[in-house]
């Protein structure tokens, strides 16, 4: 028997639970077909056993997983999304990607790197994206495009197309970054944080912090 374990905030995981059958029918169909146990790993379970589901540690998961077993990391902070796969690595289950059914994957050939999709976004022909990527509701990532590791974005993020978007950026919810060219895509540089409203037209820094709201961001 499988298990699928969801790791890291109690509250956005029990949400996607509420969804995950119709989620493994979608993207995983032969595993959504076989038995299998759900479980919330997190060490302050709480509110997941108040629900009636099976909690674990982080610990006891990673010591107990086995090849057959699967896992999402539901944590909504990047970093904190990196620390934990640098716990739960050493771990024989695979990456799960969490992909809401309302959902429109188009083109692309990255589930098996554990991203966590809210619900009515759309994702055509995406180049590529990195471990553990989480984004919201309503999200559009646009052809070219090219996203690293522990990358977060918030609800209602529009990435145009042929845009590079580093490690550990974190995008905030309403920002639009407008489209690179193919031979000259536009660049997001590791770590850095694009403010809710934010309108990007050009190269961001790495580590650099953008806040214009309603406002391009022009250099």
């Amino acid at each position: 028997m499988s298990r699928i374990g969801i790791i890291g905030t109690d509250g956005l995981a029990l949400d996607l639970l509420t969804v995950l059958d119709d989620t493994l029918g979608t993207h995983y169909p032969s595993l959504a077909t076989q038995e299998r146990e759900d479980v919330i790993v997190t060490d302050d379970p709480w509110q997941a056993t108040a629900a009636g589901l099976k909690a674990c540690a982080v610990d006891e998961w990673v010591a107990t997983t086995t090849a057959s077993d699967f896992f999402a990391i539901t944590e909504g902070n990047g970093k904190a999304r990196q620390a934990l796969s640098e716990i739960v690595k050493s771990s024989a289950a695979r990456p799960l990607a969490m992909i809401h059914p309302t959902t429109e994957v188009r083109g692309n050939k990255w589930q098996d790197m554990g991203a966590v999709i809210g619900q009515y976004s759309f994702f055509c022909d995406v180049e590529s994206i990195g471990q553990h990527f989480m984004c919201g509701a309503f999200t559009i990532f646009g052809p070219g495009t090219r996203v690293g590791n522990f990358v977060t974005a918030g609800h209602r993020v529009v990435c145009e197309g042929n845009v590079i978007v580093e490690d550990n950026v974190t995008i905030e919810q309403s920002a639009v970054i407008a489209a690179g060219t193919a031979g000259t895509p536009l660049r997001i540089g590791t770590g850095a944080t694009i403010k809710a409203g934010t309108f990007v037209t050009a190269d961001v820094p790495a580590g650099a912090l953008v806040a214009a709201p309603r406002k391009e961001h022009e250099s």
